[in-house]
């Protein structure tokens, strides 16, 4: 940060907000020293392009959207909706194509976390209508997390089959891309159309994938499908084992509320 010059807000801001990001995937209770350094590096993010703004500004408009997006995709409650609020002027009467199909994302992903995941098929279908009425894009990044984003509703409104096909091609993605979102959000949701099935052996080829990229000990879901494989193989000690530990995180403490706490249960 000491070799980018003062004046060159857009640089430091973008370095401040992509760093905080980095930290994101590092914590998942809201006393971590992770999220808290986070949070921080976030608000001088946005205290530089705050005191700089200048919406008639393509670099500045996309700089400030990217850092509101950041905080959208791994925030609390309260920061997605603060971010959503943000974001939504600027992207209404300037975005792009892209931009715009990220806002529907976010709001889609803030409407599910209210809701707990509970997602009616006629949502979905809404959803997915608004992004088909944008043009399609041939950036990957982008396209992994519109796959992710659909897959992710597919799991939720229980409609297995098309969610299996769009979380793999969203994962594909994602490894190519190098995008840590798309391939965390897709390998936590994928098990639920195995566990939905019945599938012992593919639920545990995803654990497994989940342990070899390094997420399975950040995630308790991950503990609560281990505790559904090995109710599944009659290990009733392991069961009771992963299941304490997918219940660990108390509510207090989550930086939003757990939708998923049955998972281990």
């Amino acid at each position: 940060m000491a070799s980018v010059p003062p004046e060159a807000h857009i640089w430091r801001a973008r370095l401040y907000w992509k760093r905080a990001a980095t930290w994101t995937y590092s914590f998942a209770l809201n006393h971590d020293p992770f999220y808290l350094r986070s949070l921080q590096e976030f608000e001088e993010a946005e205290h530089i392009l705050t005191r700089v703004a200048d919406p008639a500004n393509p670099a500045w408009r996309d700089e400030w959207l990217a850092l509101q997006f950041a905080r959208i995709w791994r925030g609390s409650t309260d920061d997605i909706q603060a971010a959503l609020e943000k974001a939504r002027p600027v992207v209404e009467q300037h975005g792009t194509q892209e931009q715009r199909k990220l806002l529907a994302e976010s709001v889609g992903i803030s409407n599910a976390i209210r809701d707990r995941f509970v997602i009616p098929a006629s949502r979905v279908d809404t959803w997915r209508a608004t992004i088909a009425a944008l043009e399609p894009t041939d950036n990957e990044a982008q396209r992994g997390i519109d796959l992710a984003v659909l897959g992710i509703g597919l799991v939720c409104a229980a409609q297995f089959d098309e969610a299996e096909e769009q979380l793999f091609q969203a994962l594909r993605l994602g490894v190519r891309t190098g995008n840590t979102w798309v391939q965390n959000n897709c390998l936590t949701f994928l098990p639920f159309v195995f566990r939905g099935r019945g599938q012992v052996e593919e639920m545990r080829r995803i654990l497994a994938q989940a342990q070899s990229i390094g997420i399975a000990p950040y995630n308790r879901i991950f503990s609560g499908h281990a505790a559904w494989i090995a109710w599944r193989e009659g290990n009733l000690a392991l069961t009771e084992t992963c299941g304490r530990e997918s219940l660990q995180e108390e509510r207090s403490q989550q930086i939003r509320p757990n939708p998923f706490l049955w998972v281990g249960r």
